[in-house]
């Protein structure tokens, strides 16, 4: 849904928090018979996609191994992003 936003060249970003967060973590898709997600993410880097992970999120989870690209930002930087944003789209 992300990469087909960008066509419209509308600034996207992708806000991984609380339990989203796992999406943003990386995985041995192998060990866990699921396909990688590198071509997807890979696509959104392509695309310019900002890629934020909640750090309260990631806390509260004990999260700390992410893909690389996704920034950690605090709670209060992704409300200003998401009170700045024209559409917000949770999945």
């Amino acid at each position: 849904m992300s990469v087909g936003l960008t066509l419209r060249e509308d600034k996207v970003t992708v806000i991984f928090m609380d339990d989203g967060i796992f999406s943003a973590i990386r995985l041995k898709p192998e060990k866990i018979n699921f396909p990688s997600l590198d071509r997807e993410f890979g696509a959104l880097k392509m695309m310019k996609c900002t890629l934020l992970a909640d750090k309260p999120s990631m806390d509260k989870r004990e999260v700390k191994n992410l893909i690389d690209d996704i920034i950690t930002a605090d709670r209060e930087e992704i409300v200003r992003i998401m009170n700045e944003s024209d559409i917000i789209i949770p999945f």
